[in-house]
């Protein structure tokens, strides 16, 4: 029996070190300077401004961040993204969708549009993002 509990707490300690190792493993994927952000893509770190985000999509565990140019694509939660760092242009409005306020074409009700794509609101975000413009 003493064995038995052995094993189990063996395995217990094998699973958290295993999932503290992946957590730090995902917080080194995106990194902030300043203004500009570094993602790792291909095992290496690629340098671009904060500016330029366009959106993030979220994707289960993975996160799209578009640019104008590029999609970069990271094993990070968009929840994750936003507590880390301090993104002020960035709003969520969408449990799959934050945008850069700065890059909207144009809104209404249901979807806001940049670089010619439209991306949703939810009505849980809605007022969230209205207040970004109110506050400005």
């Amino acid at each position: 029996m003493a064995i038995n509990n052995f094993a189990v707490q063996v395995n217990k300690a094998e699973i958290q070190i295993g999932n503290h190792q992946k957590t730090n493993q995902n917080k080194e994927q995106i990194l902030q300077v300043n203004d500009d952000i570094f993602i790792k893509q291909n095992y290496q770190f690629v340098k671009f401004p904060l500016c330029e985000i366009l959106y993030l999509e979220a994707d289960n565990t993975y996160t799209n961040i578009f640019t104008q140019n590029k999609k970069y694509v990271i094993r990070q939660t968009i929840t994750n993204i936003l507590e880390r760092f301090s993104l002020k242009n960035l709003v969520q409005i969408h449990r799959s969708y934050v945008v850069n306020i700065n890059k909207i074409e144009s809104f209404n009700e249901h979807e806001v549009l940049i670089n010619n794509t439209p991306i949703p609101i939810s009505r849980s975000h809605k007022d969230e993002f209205m207040r970004q413009f109110m506050f400005r």
